[in-house]
Order: structure tokens, then C-alpha cells, then sequence
């Protein structure tokens, strides 16, 4: 009994944090579109070079977030080695690093984008 209540709370806790408010935003299919794929039409030159820099982001935040994941693996085996245990870190905060530049990169676009070009 002790196990299932083990799986149990996780999960409903989960399901409670992540699944609750995603009903209450009450998303339509087409504002679930516009976030998981925020290209654009491309009607000017601002246009293209914006889907080419989201892309761009959106490839280096999948590889840094890999390389977050390769990095818990090193510490997870690590074994105790002090040596492997320091590479595992060093990985792992390199890893941060790059998703913090990455997010910093996203946000100075956007607001770019949005001041100075005045696009909405």
C-alpha cells in the first residue's frame, strides 16, 4: 500500500501543477499554435530575418538543454571519481549558462522587435 501511495502522490501532484492551469487558460487550437510555433508570415525583410533568428534560438536552447542532459548523466555515473564529478559540473553550469544567453538573446529580439521596429 505504502508503494502505490508512493506513485500515486507524484502523480497527482504533477497532474495537478502542470494540468490544471493549462484547462484554465482554456487555450484555443489556434493560440496553442501561435505559441508552440511563433513564426511568421513573411511579408518583408524584418519578417524572414525574425523566423530565422527564432529558429536559430530555438536549435541553440535544444542543444544546451541536451548538453544539461548529458551533463546529469556524467554526474549520475560518475562514480565518486573527483575528476568525473568536476567535468559533470563543469558541463552542467556551462549548460545553464548558455540557456540564461539564450533567454537574455530572446528577450533584447523581442524588445527590439517590438520598441524599435514596432511590430506587434
Amino acid at each position: 500500500m505504502e508503494k502505490l501511495i508512493r506513485k500515486i502522490i507524484p502523480g497527482s501532484l504533477f497532474l495537478t501543477t502542470v494540468g490544471v492551469p493549462l484547462t484554465a487558460y482554456a487555450l484555443s487550437v489556434d493560440d496553442l499554435k501561435s505559441i508552440l510555433f511563433p513564426l511568421e508570415a513573411v511579408t518583408d525583410i524584418y519578417s524572414i530575418l525574425w523566423n530565422v533568428l527564432v529558429v536559430l534560438l530555438a536549435v541553440a536552447g535544444i542543444i544546451a538543454l541536451m548538453f544539461l542532459v548529458i551533463g546529469g548523466v556524467r554526474y549520475i555515473t560518475a562514480g565518486g571519481n573527483p575528476d568525473a564529478v568536476a567535468a559533470a559540473k563543469t558541463t552542467i553550469l556551462n549548460a545553464v549558462i548558455g540557456v540564461v544567453v539564450i533567454f537574455i538573446a530572446w528577450a533584447i529580439l523581442w524588445i527590439i522587435r517590438n520598441t524599435l521596429l514596432g511590430v506587434t
